[in-house]
């Protein structure tokens, strides 16, 4: 389980496909938005102590993760010739 407030902590919960919270304060930032909306996230709990609770389907953040590299691999691919 991971207790973070940083994007790349975020990425690397979902990387190791582990459950995680974050501070309600810091949801509201766009990199936190488009980082949610990209993989589908949905807030699993919230605390009255204001900390977010995630636990995602990993099935489908995998599947996800999978897509975005191959895009990537292809764009390096194509544009490194």
């Amino acid at each position: 389980y991971v207790v973070t407030n940083s994007v790349h902590g975020i990425l690397f919960s979902l990387i190791f496909n582990k459950n995680f919270t974050v501070p309600k304060n810091v949801v509201g930032g766009t990199r936190f938005k488009d980082l949610f909306n990209t993989y589908g996230l949905n807030v699993y709990s919230e605390t009255e102590e204001n900390l977010i609770h995630f636990s995602p389907d990993y099935f489908v953040i995998n599947k996800k993760i999978k897509e975005l590299r191959d895009s990537s691999l292809s764009f390096l691919k194509e544009n490194v010739k």
